[in-house]
């Protein structure tokens, strides 16, 4: 899911790999790693079909120093006819540990890229060999990937140096990215969770909705203030059998409010969550189905080519069925940016470039009106997804749930009976303390209805 943790202006979320000072909690796995057992590892898949050729591992060059994140260190291994892989291992949990949850998320997220690249034309990496557990040579979990050519949105989104005008390239990424999305629409589930595969199956087709790994931010946020970096905390939660459920459990991750205005504005997500539309198709209003998404689709993960053409779709961390309002037709993050404030650093004094909302506004109009051209379904999902996305990062992180409730409740200009507008503050005490008036209750959830309502 998009990330919290970032500063405002258009810097990419902490899942982005940099090649800057590593943080602390990665300093006990690098030191347990040594360049030839990487390099061997790498020879050893690429050859094992050439035996006598993996004798030349020697001449491989390991592309130094690696890239990372919170949740993965990255090598580029260049061998010596010039293809390039990836060598992609997570990031350990507490105490350098390697979770068991962890593992079947790793194994899910393998075989999901896999089914998704053998069942649909979208460019996702290839993937050569993985192993879940520490009982290999390198002694710790990895995958084995293709290494994707390309250059990543946020290096291309802002340059106008570029053969192509940066106008014609931004329309390309958006039209090219919507297109691949769009392909995930021949798939639905019955549960929402991370997908679970017969490993010895050669269809690879799913048999199961497992729990899922969600980051725990809250247990971030605590280790920030302690002062201690103790890696990324997750939490298993589900599978779901509904939207509410799901986006329920997020926000249940939270620590409990102390302040009545604060634990207000809990109960208006709560109330926002109830007003989603569910995840159901023309053909089946009865129950909900579920559906697929890029898990973070931010520009750090979007590859493309010089003139915006989409090369590839990398870090699939946690891939797990979601509903439909948050699946494969809401818009990419970099162009909702305006509805998580805390992150938005346009028209603010020291952060990179940022579109205006207004530009943000006619690029949501122009991939949600060539995702709508490409599908074929009665519910428009897409053309609110930048708000329906504001609820699932709010239900998710503590850092952005008060400022997304303050910027969808101000934005309905809610009234009440003698015409007076309603103020966040007191609408949120009031509600807090169990003393908001039946009828104001009922003006905020109409209003939260009709803001959320998808045409049909």
């Amino acid at each position: 899911m998009p990330d919290a943790f970032e500063t405002p202006g258009f810097s990419s979320s902490r899942s982005s790999t940099t090649s800057g000072d590593p943080p602390s909690h990665l300093a006990p796995l690098l030191a347990s790693l040594t360049l030839h057992s990487i390099v061997s590892l790498a020879s050893r898949f690429r050859y094992k079909d050439r035996p006598e050729e993996g004798k030349q591992d020697h001449e491989c060059n390991l592309i130094q120093p690696p890239k990372y994140g919170s949740f993965n260190l990255l090598y580029t291994v260049d061998f010596v006819d010039g293809v390039k892989w990836l060598v992609r291992i997570p990031s350990p949990g507490e105490k350098g540990r390697f979770e068991p949850s962890r593992a079947r998320s790793l194994r899910s997220e393998v075989y999901t890229m896999t089914f998704l690249r053998h069942n649909t034309s979208i460019p996702i990496p290839e993937i050569y060999g993985f192993d879940e557990t520490t009982d290999n040579e390198i002694g710790v979990p990895y995958v084995l990937m293709e290494f994707v050519d390309g250059f990543s949105v946020d290096e291309l989104w802002f340059d106008d140096t570029g053969p192509t005008p940066l106008d014609i390239r931004r329309i390309r990424i958006l039209e090219t990215l919507a297109q691949a999305m769009s392909e995930l629409s021949k798939f639905q589930f019955d549960k929402i969770g991370s997908l679970r595969f017969e490993s010895n199956s050669r269809l690879l087709n799913p048999t199961t909705i497992g729990e899922l790994n969600v980051p725990d931010e809250a247990a971030d946020l605590e280790d920030m203030k302690n002062g201690v970096d103790r890696g990324p905390h997750f939490r298993k939660i589900g599978p779901f059998d509904s939207s509410y459920s799901y986006f329920e459990a997020l926000l249940s991750m939270q620590k409990t409010p102390q302040d009545q205005f604060t634990i207000g504005l809990h109960q208006l997500l709560r109330m926002m969550i109830r007003c989603l539309p569910p995840s159901i198709t023309a053909e089946q209003t009865d129950r909900e189905s579920f559906v697929f998404a890029h898990p973070d689709l931010d520009v750090q993960n979007v590859l493309v080519s010089e003139d915006g053409t989409l090369a590839g779709l990398i870090d699939w961390d946690n891939v797990h069925t979601v509903p439909r309002c948050i699946g494969y037709s809401r818009y990419p993050s970099w162009i909702t940016r305006d509805w998580d404030p805390n992150k938005y650093g346009y028209g603010k004094s020291g952060c990179r470039a940022e579109n205006s909302p207004e530009e943000l506004e006619y690029f949501r109009e122009i991939y949600a009106r060539h995702m709508t051209s490409v599908l074929s379904e009665t519910f428009d999902y897409s053309t609110k997804s930048h708000l329906f996305e504001a609820v699932w990062i709010a239900a998710s992180s503590p850092i952005c749930l008060d400022h997304i409730v303050q910027k969808i409740f101000l934005s309905l200009s809610l009234k009440d009976r003698e015409g007076e507008p309603l103020y966040l503050y007191d609408t949120a005490v009031d509600l807090a303390e169990d003393e908001l008036e039946e009828d104001i209750e009922s003006s905020v959830v109409n209003g939260f209805q009709e803001f959320f309502s998808i045409g049909s």
